[in-house]
């Protein structure tokens, strides 16, 4: 846990850490630990990220961390979204049909084999799906399929149904969550790899991740031949590392020091902050607390200050152009005397709201998340909530985001970002909301109904039901402070010809990059 001092969301400013008093700390850094590969090579490049990832372990592809590095690289998925328009692509399998409203039937490309030696075959891809839902840790079952149970059922080598055992209208939309490892990956998460993918995994080390291009690749063969990831927790470091030419392209950095409009690039990265809250204990089982908490936060003194101008407002996990965003939602106002007077009411009801609420953040999750997590505390505390801000490594944050959350832990809010870039509701609503989600707080059997009627609709109907389950939970249930859909800043260096878009937040595809 780190000690911190709440800063008052009145005196809200810019930090002073500039990109030319980091480049010192980046020359520190260098002293202290073995340096990256040299961005010069023409060949390869260098990555400098924020957190390093404590599995590359398939299953956990479609987070971000690891995904940034595998993710279509290492390990490839049967189909693809496009980030242009929405559109579902080809990848490891070339088409596909619906054969009935539980069936489709993919066809894979032929002549591909995994790093390891082995075919991929529809007995491999079934194997996947059995592996995936056998680990509900990594989250991409659930994830990808929602309150759907699939199964794989392969017709020739190439061709294979997968059935659900419900409706599922956009099955070929969930696969481009899903990534295939070859079948010799045992059914726990393991440390080994081996995908089909343009790249293999050829050093794994403390502070270091190295990729390089897979010869025996089914497809084309990439441009750069080899990616070195290194990892740096201050910001300011990463992006003095691109502009002395140690990297070329630095992940999440902060406007304090995106200096440089030739190699800044903000983007719209699919990630939406928001609090969620443990509905298990009081006083956050109360829903005025809940909205207590909503109406203390001053979102509008937060934007261009400790997170981006130009972030939008959030009232649901999507955003606008997600099937299932309701446009019709307000942000809560900033009504610091509404929250007190609505914690007034509960207290009188013997609600404890004085009580110690932990608020728990995870270090690092994105550029500036200390001060914004200090802002956010601030304004808690202002309207009389007792709040004890704690910032957490990885590992011990993602103990209490996702099942089975730990006992005797005390009330506890806790600040989580979720991305949704493929274009429908149900990959944030059943992880999120559904009693069987696997970061859900919520039991509501009610709302369970609505969610799984609403994930075997199709069109209008589709996006009507999903509309009105983001307005419930918004005005009458609660369960979260919803905060802003963030922007996102990465330094990319003059080596590299490639711009974010919204796949950045989780993928770099980097067989599409090229070098000028």
């Amino acid at each position: 846990m780190h000690g911190l001092n709440f800063v008052s969301h009145r005196t809200l400013r810019r930090g002073t850490t500039t990109v030319a008093s980091a480049v010192l700390l980046a020359s520190t850094f260098a002293l202290g630990m073995a340096a990256p590969a040299a961005a010069q090579d023409d060949a390869s490049i260098v990555v400098v990220g924020p957190i390093e990832p404590d599995s590359l372990d398939v299953c956990e592809s479609s987070n971000q961390a690891p995904g940034r590095i595998v993710r279509q690289n290492v390990y490839e998925t049967l189909t693809e979204v496009s980030a242009e328009d929405g559109s579902v692509m080809p990848r490891l399998a070339t088409s596909w049909e619906q054969i009935d409203e539980k069936t489709w039937r993919f066809h894979l490309v032929k002549n591909v084999k995994f790093t390891d030696g082995n075919p991929l075959t529809a007995e491999v891809v079934a194997y996947n799906l059995k592996r995936d839902a056998a680990n509900p840790d990594c989250g991409m079952y659930g994830r990808a399929f929602g309150s759907l149970n699939v199964t794989g059922v392969p017709v020739d080598e190439t061709t294979i149904d997968i059935v659900s055992d419900k409706p599922a209208p956009i099955l070929p939309t969930n696969l481009a969550l899903m990534a295939i490892a070859s079948p010799e990956m045992p059914m726990e998460t393991t440390r080994q790899s081996a995908g089909t993918g343009p790249y293999k995994i050829t050093e794994w080390s403390p502070g270091k991740i190295v990729i390089e291009a897979n010869p025996d690749y089914w497809g084309e063969q990439p441009t750069i031949k080899k990616v070195t990831t290194v990892f740096r927790g201050e910001d300011a470091v990463r992006a003095a590392m691109v502009a002395a030419g140690e990297a070329d392209l630095a992940i999440d950095v902060s406007p304090e020091n995106a200096s440089n409009p030739e190699t800044d690039f903000t983007y719209l990265n699919s990630e939406t902050t928001f609090l969620r809250f443990d509905l298990r204990s009081p006083p956050l089982n109360d829903v005025r607390v809940r909205q207590a908490f909503n109406y203390a936060i001053d979102r509008d003194a937060m934007l261009g200050t400790v997170v981006i101008a130009g972030s939008l407002k959030a009232t649901q996990l999507p955003v606008e152009g997600i099937l299932g965003h309701n446009s019709n939602l307000e942000p809560y106002p900033y009504d610091p005397e509404k929250a007190r007077q609505l914690l007034a009411e509960a207290k009188a009801d013997g609600v404890p709201v004085d009580a110690t609420i932990r608020f728990i953040v995870r270090a690092g999750n994105f550029a500036q998340v200390d001060e914004f997590s200090q802002a956010i505390a601030a304004m808690l505390q202002d309207v009389g909530l007792n709040i004890n801000l704690e910032i957490m490594e990885r590992s011990r944050a993602s103990q209490f985001q996702g099942k089975p959350f730990p006992e005797d832990s005390g009330p506890y809010v806790q600040l989580i970002m979720s991305d949704n870039n493929l274009g429908d509701a149900s990959f944030s609503v059943f992880p999120h909301y559904h009693s069987g989600g696997v970061q859900s707080m919520l039991t509501d059997s009610e709302l369970d109904a609505e969610i799984v009627r609403a994930s075997g609709l199709t069109g209008d109907e589709r996006r009507a039901a999903y509309e009105e389950i983001f307005r419930k939970l918004h005005e009458d249930i609660v369960p979260n402070v919803m905060l802003f859909h963030m922007l996102a800043v990465n330094r990319v260096g003059p080596r590299l010809a490639w711009r974010p878009t919204i796949k950045a937040n989780s993928e770099f595809d980097f067989a599409k990059m090229k070098l000028n």
